[in-house]
Order: structure tokens, then C-alpha cells, then sequence
């Protein structure tokens, strides 16, 4: 399955395998870069998904609110990890 970037400039796949688990283009990125680094912090979800910093947290929020990620810390210390 193709789905287009929401930037319009370059189309992303999605595996059948991440689809099944209910994974978006966004969050499929967030938790492979959570598995070789451990875990994910605004700043970081936002130069990994190449959006801003509204964008990044509200797919970190999202992805928490299904109970994928988990939120440790507050304010600049906050990071996030799989649950």
C-alpha cells in the first residue's frame, strides 16, 4: 500500500505487517527508531518524521493514547517509550 506524504513531495509504503498491527507511516518510524536508540523525545520524533513541533506531539500523544508509547518525564525531560 502507498500512501502519500502529507508534505506532498514523496510517497511512503506501508507493510502489510505494520498495518496489521495498526501502525501509521509516522509511528511505524517512531518504533523503529525507539528499538535501536531506546527511546524518543519530542525533538527527536520531529526531525525523524520531518514535522513540527505540533505535528510531533500529536503523533506522540496519539501513539500514547493507544497505549503504544509511554510518557516518562515533563517539560524538556520528557521522553517516550514502547510499552
Amino acid at each position: 500500500i502507498i500512501l502519500p506524504a502529507a508534505d506532498g513531495k514523496s510517497d511512503k509504503v506501508v507493510g502489510e505487517s505494520d498495518i496489521a498491527y495498526g501502525l501509521l507511516k509516522g509511528e511505524k518510524v517512531v518504533m523503529d527508531f525507539i528499538a535501536t536508540q531506546g527511546s524518543v523525545t519530542r525533538v527527536e520524533a520531529e526531525k525523524i518524521l520531518s514535522l513540527g513541533k505540533t505535528q510531533s506531539y500529536t503523533v506522540l500523544k496519539r501513539m500514547c493514547d493507544k497505549r503504544i508509547l509511554v510518557k516518562i518525564g515533563r517539560g524538556k525531560d520528557t521522553k517516550y517509550i514502547a510499552n
